[in-house]
């Protein structure tokens, strides 16, 4: 068993290069995004949402997309294998 609490088993990332990650696919999205009306971005909860914090932040901290709406989407496991549930 690891020494390490829950969520903190695997790093992908340093807190910088996620920071440029989040930065790229920012300017990426602004530039889809400019001039466009009702725009939202959705995070599916749990992992999915601090992403989307993160990526909502800074399309409006640093490319003045103000309007976007942001959303989180809860999705109940489905799947036709149920041995992850069920062993």
């Amino acid at each position: 068993m690891s020494d390490k609490p829950a969520g903190r088993r695997t790093c992908l990332y340093t807190p910088e290069q996620l920071d440029a990650i989040v930065a790229d696919m920012a300017r990426q999205a602004a530039g889809l995004l400019t001039g466009r009306t009702r725009v939202a971005i959705v995070g599916i909860l749990r992992r999915g949402a601090p992403l989307a914090d993160r990526l909502h932040a800074r399309l409006r901290e640093t490319w003045g997309l103000t309007d976007c709406v942001r959303l989180d989407l809860k999705i109940e496991r489905y799947a036709d294998d149920l041995t992850l549930l069920h062993p």
